[in-house]
């Protein structure tokens, strides 16, 4: 069992037929006695949780809901049912290590009002050159202090409500709303000084170029405008 203090609720989003959580679930044994796990899907998998959890010990304290696919919604569902004061979302191919706990404690101590992210570490199940991925994701975060939602955003309920929550009316960059509100609000955007585990896999299914070049593109015709309103609203009210 982890020596880490800090209950934590985990909020992990899954995608239909995507069963990397189950590992994800497997970690769960690192944290805290009073820490909880709630995955959310569009489809029911309970028993499925509940046979990875047992893996874990953490049967009891790992839940699985459904809702629509929206993002925002299952995130607003998730937090409504969350029974500790900090809350973890994480990306369901991602791994938690106790330097991971450790970490993340270490920065939720030191500045308990910011909302606090991870850089990210792109294990070796997909192409070598993702590598440069996880690079622009370090460059955009402390560049524009622009998280996105892979980066195991973890921060208090009181932020969270302060920073707005996340708008059901958003079909995606629901994370980045919420960065930028929070950046309205005068909430520090902190980052943990330990690399969070995650899977490249999906550079390999279309190949590392075209899946940067869409995620290129997203960015500039989606996330970036939202960024671009954000600075709007910042220094022109």
């Amino acid at each position: 069992m982890s020596e880490t203090r800090i209950d934590l609720s985990v909020i992990v989003l899954t995608s239909p037929g995507d069963l990397s959580w189950t590992k994800l679930v497997q970690d769960f044994s690192l944290f805290s006695n009073d820490s909880e796990m709630i995955l959310v899907g569009s489809k029911p998998q309970s028993d499925l949780v509940e046979s990875s959890a047992k893996k874990s010990d953490a049967s009891d304290r790992t839940f699985w809901l459904h809702a629509a696919e929206n993002r925002a919604t299952q995130l607003n569902l998730a937090l409504q049912k969350c029974k500790n004061r900090w809350v973890w979302m994480l990306n369901s191919d991602c791994r938690v290590s106790s330097q991971t706990l450790t970490a993340l404690e270490t920065s939720i101590t030191k500045k308990p009002s910011a909302i606090h992210y991870f850089d990210l570490d792109l294990i070796t199940d997909g192409p070598r050159i993702a590598r440069v991925n996880a690079l622009g994701a370090w460059l955009r975060s402390r560049l524009l202090a622009l998280p996105f939602g892979n980066q195991g955003i973890c921060a208090s309920r009181e932020t969270l409500e302060k920073a707005g929550g996340f708008d059901p009316r958003l079909n995606e960059n629901e994370d980045v709303q919420l960065i930028c509100q929070a950046k309205l609000n005068r909430i520090e955007i902190q980052p943990v000084a330990y690399p969070l585990t995650t899977s490249s896999k999906k550079y390999s299914h279309q190949g590392w170029l075209v899946t940067t070049g869409q995620e290129i593109r997203e960015s500039w015709s989606k996330t970036f405008p939202s960024y671009f309103k954000y600075l709007k609203n910042r220094w022109l009210g």
